[in-house]
């Protein structure tokens, strides 16, 4: 078992090995008949959200790099290696990712007229993207901050950046609570009920 199955991380596919369960695709043989590639692909409304699925499949491939580091490389590089994927499991997961979906939920909260309308789409968005950013958390303490052990001053650097990174989040979701309850407030819906009942990480 790998570690970061040790850490309650799983990695997961859909039965066709792509990472997005809502594409539905089409499949042809390469020229060699070695395999199969998509050549279309139906564009639903599922692919817009964040998938949980997906964010554990990123986590199992970076935990394979995590792996080949400590393999190959000196016990004096590891805990730099280990800082570099932190930042690229921030800026991949988190950042690219992630922050992407709340600013773009954000920007649709500022324009939508009726919040009502917004209301469902931003309680399957938050409970994912916080637990996605849960799934960062758990991965950097469990896995990369161990890597780190032999250096203490690459370690607080690491463990300063995942403490912006949490603060990062956390203010973007409750800037859209707070827009989402305001909105609710003034338009006199039923939104506000609906969101208390959302649970926070």
């Amino acid at each position: 078992m790998t570690d970061y199955q040790n850490a309650g991380i799983h990695s997961t596919t859909n039965k066709n090995g792509y990472s997005n369960p809502g594409a539905q695709h089409t499949q042809s043989r390469n020229s060699n008949g070695g395999g199969t590639y998509p050549n279309s692909f139906e564009i639903t409304e599922a692919d817009g959200m964040l998938s949980l699925d997906d964010a554990r499949m990123f986590v199992g491939w970076l935990s394979e790099s995590v792996t080949r580091a400590a393999q190959l490389s000196s016990k004096i590089e590891i805990p730099q290696y280990a800082k570099d994927l932190l930042l690229v499991l921030i800026d991949s997961l988190g950042s690219s990712y992630v922050e992407v979906a709340l600013d773009h939920a954000a920007d649709r909260l500022a324009t939508e007229k009726n919040p009502d309308n917004l209301s469902e789409y931003l309680e399957q968005l938050i409970p994912i993207a916080t637990d996605i950013a849960q799934l960062i958390s758990n991965t950097s303490n469990k896995l990369l901050m161990e890597l780190a052990a032999d250096s203490s001053t690459t370690r607080k650097e690491m463990s300063q950046i995942l403490i912006d990174y949490v603060a990062t989040i956390d203010a973007k979701v409750r800037a859209l609570e707070a827009a989402l309850t305001q909105s609710a407030t003034t338009t006199g819906g039923n939104t506000k009920k609906r969101w208390d009942r959302l649970a926070r990480w």
